[in-house]
């Protein structure tokens, strides 16, 4: 069980990195200016990267206690989502969520 707990925690880490690649992606792909474009790509990582090591990351001085942390790990995969299906990845955005909800449940579950 435990070899099933650890490989949980290494797909929640690459869920990680692919939440900021998507909002790099899809902020680029959504918007025509080519300034709002870049400028976003490199924000909205920079951002949600902040939030999440302020407040989720493990080793974190900040990390929120349940539920408050669960929250807003869910509020940020759901905007990274609906901007993947915005970016016309619609199907991509459903394998992504449902990823990520399979991911959650078992981490909330674990108490990992």
């Amino acid at each position: 069980m435990e070899y099933i707990k650890s490989i949980n925690v290494g797909i929640r880490f690459i869920l990680e990195l692919t939440l900021l690649f998507v909002f790099a992606y899809s902020s680029y792909r959504i918007f025509d200016n080519i300034f709002v474009r870049w400028f976003l790509a490199i924000a909205l990582p920079l951002v949600v990267a902040s939030i999440w090591g302020y407040y989720v990351a493990p080793k974190s001085q900040h990390i929120l206690a349940m539920p408050w942390r669960s929250i807003i790990v869910v509020i940020l995969y759901s905007l990274a989502t609906i901007f993947l299906a915005k970016a016309g990845q619609g199907k991509l955005a459903v394998y992504f969520m449902g990823v990520f909800a399979v991911n959650e449940i078992l981490i909330i579950l674990w108490k990992q």
